[in-house]
């Protein structure tokens, strides 16, 4: 079990293993896209 607690004082647990197959199931679904799906940002606008 992963626990973490951000800014917000939430605290977030997550199950390894939950967590582990979902980043495989993604990790499948983008490598399933269409090649002319752009991944990358067209422009980024940085906080001041």
């Amino acid at each position: 079990m992963w626990k973490f607690k951000d800014e917000s004082n939430w605290i977030w647990e997550f199950d390894k293993k939950e967590y582990d197959l979902e980043i495989n199931r993604l990790k499948k679904e983008i490598t399933e896209l269409s090649v002319e799906i752009t991944l990358e940002p067209e422009n980024v606008i940085f906080p001041e």
